[in-house]
């Protein structure tokens, strides 16, 4: 390490033919594929048992869970492709369109899922808290959850907003 806190990258290869490089590419393509297939299969399995019984409250967050899961699982495809041309560093550093949208997407819906997660255990508990009061409707629970994904979608836009006016600038 230099004295001004950098690290010295001159002795890094980068050479992708490296075994090193390999086996990291293959590991990573065996862990986005298994996640896509289980994900996949097993997501599509749940929410054909949740949407085929009767609609209640946690029966509509529970199949809410599993849409979003459904779509982070349907994600790791575009992960696992550039692994089989050992392109994986250079395909994650490219800033284009694409990989701006499927970032954003990640983040949304995984943070979606943990969302409904708690809001689940929010009704879950008032239930148990007051067993004789009206419990959260299927309605309030979607507005709630559709507020959320705005809000969201809104955060996870933020990050562009800066790159957006700068360059409105140049056009002024």
């Amino acid at each position: 390490m230099a004295i001004n806190g950098s690290h010295d990258t001159s002795s890094f290869t980068t050479d992708l033919n490296d075994p090193v490089f390999l086996a990291r590419d293959i590991t990573y393509f065996t862990v986005f594929t298994g996640c896509f297939i289980f994900g996949t299969v097993g997501n599509a399995f749940a929410l054909n048992f949740f949407c085929s019984r009767k609609k209640d409250v946690p029966k509509i967050i529970y199949i809410m869970i599993t849409s979003m899961d459904l779509v982070v699982s349907l994600q790791a495809v575009l992960l696992a492709a550039p692994c089989l041309s050992h392109g994986f560093k250079s395909w994650m550093l490219n800033a284009t369109i694409v990989e701006q949208t499927w970032g954003m997407v990640w983040m949304v819906t995984s943070n979606s899922t943990v969302f409904l997660v708690a809001l689940l255990s929010i009704t879950r508990m008032w239930h148990l808290m007051f067993p004789f009061r009206k419990n959260f409707n299927k309605t309030t629970v979607v507005v709630i959850f559709l507020v959320y994904m705005a809000l969201s979608t809104v955060q996870a836009t933020v990050p562009f907003w800066a790159e957006f006016s700068e360059n409105t600038k140049g056009n002024h």
